[in-house]
């Protein structure tokens, strides 16, 4: 069963393993020397709901930096326990008037976070979204333990609320060249010119 490593294309949250002294694993703005307590912050608008360990059961994820619309987004899943099974659903609750962008994969189970805590999606299954409208969206995230919690018993389930504001896309970010390396574009326009300097001839 193969597994893929979340990849923060557009600037998500990430988990650093960095072993220097003052590294600020809680990413609350202060280093460990000065703030003992570990609370994973992954949405720098919602530093009050950071992933604390010792805490009830909780899931988290952010999105940061520009997203616009046409821009396929990959979603992360934090969640304050490691290696834990967790059902997970992803929804669209809030968006543009008109909008009508869903998200693809947005239901599935996860069991591994390697040593840190963002979980790792299947292979293929990762949850994806792709706004259609520019403006105010709210997505959620559900995650549900699979089995009791050996920290609190009994709590057992989650929510997570990714708010982000999306700007109108470029006509170019759109077109079927998006995924073309430079190299590959400079070639292209080579390749024309040539023609063009066969043809004069």
């Amino acid at each position: 069963m193969g597994r893929e490593n979340f990849q923060p294309v557009r600037t998500f949250a990430h988990v650093s393993r960095s072993p220097m002294v003052r590294l600020n694993t809680s990413r609350s703005g202060v280093g460990d020397v000065c703030n003992p307590h570990f609370c994973l912050v992954v949405d720098e608008t919602q530093k009050d709901r950071c992933l604390d360990p010792n805490s009830t059961f909780a899931v988290g994820a952010g999105v940061t930096g520009t997203v616009a619309t046409g821009q396929e987004i990959k979603l992360p899943l934090f969640a304050n326990r490691k290696n834990v099974a967790i059902r997970y659903s992803w929804t669209v609750v809030d968006k543009p008037a008109g909008a009508s962008a869903t998200i693809s994969n947005s239901l599935g189970a996860v069991t591994y976070s390697s040593g840190g805590f963002q979980y790792y999606y299947l292979n293929g299954h990762e949850p994806q979204w792709k706004p259609d409208l520019a403006g105010t969206w709210r997505l959620r995230l559900h995650g549900e333990l699979v089995f009791n919690d050996t920290v609190f018993q009994g709590l057992r389930s989650s929510d997570f609320d990714v708010v982000t504001n999306v700007a109108q896309g470029s006509s170019a970010s759109s077109c079927n060249t998006a995924g073309t390396t430079p190299l590959a574009l400079a070639l292209f326009a080579l390749f024309a010119l040539r023609r063009r300097k066969v043809r004069a001839a």
